[in-house]
């Protein structure tokens, strides 16, 4: 048992550290590059990546200390007082709200329009951080149920699993409040759909704006389908499945990691601007720019006319 729940451990924290080595110089290159940081979806890419990274190092700091812990027991408010440990519950209920803040940007953007493309980087910014305290709040309240209640003293392993962090009369209120944010994303965007066509804005808008817009369709549909497959279904599993192996409980966890990376490679595919920045930073060889200049030849006066410098790769 003890081995199998240390290779567990060992699972989460190599899964994790695959993703903070695609997720930090995604953020990186997103907020550092002029070029993305004047486009609003690259802009809330950066903030879902950030999201995913903040659940990320919540887990791999969780699981090395489960490493060091070994079997024992504690109670539950002991658990729960932990830092790392509550913050894992918001961590949780980020990752479900993610396709929800999605969804409502691309609302504003169609209802909108004007003064969505005005907002600068605090926009996105605080709409990240009106769902971090939604979901900070509602971790509070399972905290406050916790440890000022009859819970706090029900004695769990030491090793504070994730069950084990959620009040027994909280529990189903918590997972219907994920669940909710998983599926409200679904209906967000397909009202931002039918806003944007219904309005005729999609085809009054510019050739750039509807492409930006197609590439949001794409990933949104293809995060969403991950949202139902690698969070919604194995939570609803951990629930509902009785009797469960730790085997099985390993693996439904990591599935939900794993939405962190299929979300990636759903951005990847979809935007050639996300395969350029990977390109560049694991290539072996980056290719050199060069400048040469564009000159203009008219054959009637014989003159050449000096029209400026352009970037050439070598």
């Amino acid at each position: 048992m003890t081995d199998l729940t240390d290779y567990t451990m060992i699972t989460y924290i190599v899964l994790g550290l695959i993703i903070l080595l695609v997720d930090v110089p995604l953020i990186f290159n997103l907020l550092s590059q002029k070029r993305f940081r004047y486009r609003k979806d690259f802009l809330l890419f950066a903030c879902a990546s950030s999201i995913d990274m903040f659940y990320v190092v919540v887990t791999i700091w969780n699981s090395a200390c489960r490493l060091h812990m070994g079997e024992g027991k504690t109670t539950r408010a002991d658990c729960i007082r932990r830092p790392m440990m509550f913050l894992s519950i918001v961590a949780n209920l980020m990752i479900a709200y993610m396709p929800t803040m999605i969804a409502f940007d691309r609302l504003v953007a169609a209802k909108k329009g004007v003064w969505y493309h005005r907002q600068t980087i605090k926009y996105s910014v605080y709409l990240c951080s009106v769902f971090l305290c939604f979901c900070a709040i509602v971790a509070f309240l399972n905290y406050n149920i916790i440890v000022n209640g009859k819970y706090g003293l029900e004695m769990v392993s030491s090793m504070c699993f994730t069950t084990t962090l959620i009040a027994p009369i909280f529990y189903t209120f918590y997972n219907l409040v994920k669940w909710f944010g998983i599926f409200m994303g679904v209906l967000l965007f397909l009202l931002a759909v039918i806003t944007l066509h219904v309005e005729n804005r999609f085809n009054m808008s510019t050739s750039d704006f509807q492409r930006s817009y197609r590439g949001m369709h794409k990933y949104f549909a293809l995060t969403s389908l991950n949202s139902i497959l690698f969070h919604f279904a194995p939570d609803f599993m951990l629930v509902f499945v009785e009797n469960k192996s730790l085997l099985l409980i390993s693996a439904l966890y990591s599935l939900i990691m794993f939405k962190s990376i299929a979300n990636f490679l759903c951005m990847f595919l979809v935007y050639h601007e996300i395969r350029q920045i990977f390109v560049y930073i694991f290539s072996c060889c980056p290719k050199e720019s060069s400048t040469i200049q564009v000159v203009q030849f008219n054959k009637n006066t014989g003159k050449i006319k000096l029209q400026g410098f352009r970037g050439m790769s070598l």
